[in-house]
């Protein structure tokens, strides 16, 4: 969809599955004691666009906070927090957020070049 059809066959596999990897959390022993990590695949009419929807809940004692590093993969996120609705696109260097108390963040990693198409600029 956002490439020449001979390279698309050839990616086709690479692009079916949501990734299960934690490589962008830069310390993931204690993110697992911070927060979760829930991942869901997309509708498979979505899977072109979407990588996978993600939620992200946390309860956290009174007083304590967690802070997370990630080094951003590549792509758009789509994202739902307290403040409102927002796009993500790459950052240019780690991202940082400081979880406290209790909330949830819930967001869809889109895959290379589909906010382009879906904003209309394929």
């Amino acid at each position: 969809m956002f490439e020449p059809q001979d390279r698309a066959d050839a990616r086709a596999a690479s692009r079916r599955g949501p990734t299960t990897s934690l490589r962008g959390l830069v310390d993931p022993a204690a993110a697992r004691r911070g927060f979760e990590l829930v991942r869901v695949d997309p509708a498979p009419d979505l899977a072109d666009l979407v990588e996978r929807h993600w939620v992200v809940p946390w309860d956290l004692p009174p007083g304590e906070s967690f802070t997370q590093v990630v080094v951003p993969h590549p792509v758009a996120n789509v994202v739902a927090e307290a403040a409102g609705y927002v796009a993500h696109g790459i950052p240019p260097g780690l991202f940082e957020r400081t979880l406290a108390g209790s909330g949830a963040v819930v967001g869809t990693k889109l895959r290379p070049g589909a906010f382009r198409v879906l904003l209309g600029h394929a």
